[in-house]
């Protein structure tokens, strides 16, 4: 798996030698975990990195990012004191095609691949050591939309989901794909400084 970043990393960053764009991205993220049985993006978290682009003609380019992303899964407490917190930090790797609509908005997407750096989950009782391990690296893809504020600032709203499983079903039931694991949902919103 190493050598799929390493070949990710260096594939695009060699056809980008010749003229390329670089800049930061930060924002924040809702994330929610299709099958833990909780429902809305409930949890919040941020997200921050550096990224590089390369355009290819008036109309298309392509970036490829390196970023610091918080996922999981959050109830919020009830009337009885129950809750749930599942806390999954990333590292990621998107590669995004994008499609420059107009002077001011991109739309963009593909996939990314991710690895699990740190992770915790936790209810009402305690910390939760008993669940399935989560898998240590994830595949991913995410689309969305940019608006360009000026010549240096971009501002987007992205979605992203899992396309692999972050780890087995809890319950051990699986009737159908989107019930044979876990699966990262997530909307983020970011802003990017051109250097």
């Amino acid at each position: 798996m190493k050598k799929v970043v390493v070949l990710l990393l260096l594939f695009p960053l060699a056809t980008f030698a010749q003229k390329f764009n670089a800049g930061i991205r930060a924002g924040i993220v809702a994330s929610q975990v299709d099958g833990d049985t909780y429902e809305g993006f409930d949890k919040a978290g941020v997200i921050a990195g550096l990224y590089v682009s390369r355009s290819f003609s008036d109309k298309f380019s392509l970036q490829l990012e390196m970023d610091y992303i918080q996922k999981g899964s959050r109830m919020p407490v009830d009337d009885l004191n129950n809750y749930y917190l599942m806390r999954l930090s990333y590292l990621e790797v998107p590669l995004l095609l994008q499609w420059h609509v107009s002077n001011s908005f991109t739309l963009f997407g593909g996939p990314s691949y991710g690895v699990l750096i740190a992770s915790h989950e936790e209810n009402q009782l305690g910390d939760l050591t008993y669940m399935p391990a989560f898998k240590k690296y994830e595949i991913a893809a995410r689309f969305g939309l940019s608006y360009k504020l000026s010549e240096k600032w971009t501002t987007d709203i992205r979605y992203c989901g899992s396309m692999s499983t972050i780890r087995p079903s809890p319950a051990g039931y699986t009737p159908s794909y989107f019930e044979n694991g876990q699966f990262n949902r997530l909307i983020e919103i970011g802003l990017s400084l051109a250097f």
